[in-house]
């Protein structure tokens, strides 16, 4: 029997089979939502750079900022879990990296304005 894409997702819910993914599935999951591109991960690429620059402080905010972002992406964290996080760096340190936190926030959600208070002025 073949079974559509729906019909076969109701059959692992109904043997409650979402709880019980092997690592090697969950690996394959996080593999598949870190391939994927969209509008607001585009900005991932850009802090990676800043891990690699500027000062020792600079370094080791974008570090966090970008390890949080993958975590966000790959569905590790939730958005709020971000944005609770994000606010606790200093982004103050670089207005670029504050831009594209910025940028994160408003684009993951299609947010005309971010919820935090974060000075992006270059």
């Amino acid at each position: 029997m073949k079974l559509t894409v729906d019909e076969y997702m109701l059959v692992l819910e109904s043997r409650g089979a979402f709880n019980t993914l092997t690592d090697e599935e969950k690996a394959l999951v996080r593999e598949h939502r870190l391939a994927q591109r969209s509008g607001w991960s585009s900005y991932i690429h850009y802090i990676k750079p800043l891990k690699n620059g500027g000062s020792v402080e600079l370094q080791q905010v974008a570090t966090e900022v970008y390890d949080l972002a993958i975590s966000l992406k790959a569905g590790d964290i939730s958005y709020e879990e971000f944005c609770r996080r994000v606010k606790q760096t200093r982004l103050s340190v670089d207005g670029q990296l504050s831009y594209m936190v910025d940028q994160i926030i408003k684009l993951y959600n299609g947010e005309p304005e971010p919820d935090l208070k974060i000075d992006t002025t270059l």
